[in-house]
C-alpha cells in the first residue's frame, strides 16, 4: 500500500520564507530565476513519483537540495564575493 500523498509546500510559502530571511538578514528581494524555483520545487514531487516510499525527511532534503543547487533567489553580493575569493585562492 502506497503512503498518503504529502502536502506539498506551495511556492507562495517558499517566497514568504525567503522574504522573512531578507528582512532579518538583509539581501536582495525577488527571484533571480523563476524557472529554477519551479524546477527546485518539482524535484521532491518527481522523487516521490519514482520512489513512492520516500519519507518526509527525504522529500524535505529534495526541496533543500533543489533550491541550493539551482540558486533561484538573488545572492547577496558580499557573500558571492567572499565565495569567489575563496575559490580563487584554491585555483592559485
Amino acid at each position: 500500500m502506497t503512503p498518503a500523498e504529502p502536502r506539498w509546500v506551495p511556492r507562495l510559502v517558499i517566497e514568504a520564507v525567503h522574504l522573512d530571511q531578507i528582512r532579518e538578514h538583509g539581501g536582495l528581494i525577488g527571484l533571480r530565476d523563476e524557472h529554477a524555483l519551479e524546477s527546485a520545487l518539482a524535484r521532491a514531487k518527481h522523487g516521490r513519483t519514482y520512489e513512492p516510499e520516500s519519507d518526509l525527511a527525504r522529500l524535505a532534503a529534495d526541496y533543500v537540495f533543489g533550491i541550493c543547487t539551482r540558486h533561484p533567489f538573488h545572492v547577496r553580493a558580499r557573500i558571492a564575493r567572499r565565495r569567489d575569493v575563496r575559490s580563487a585562492g584554491r585555483d592559485a
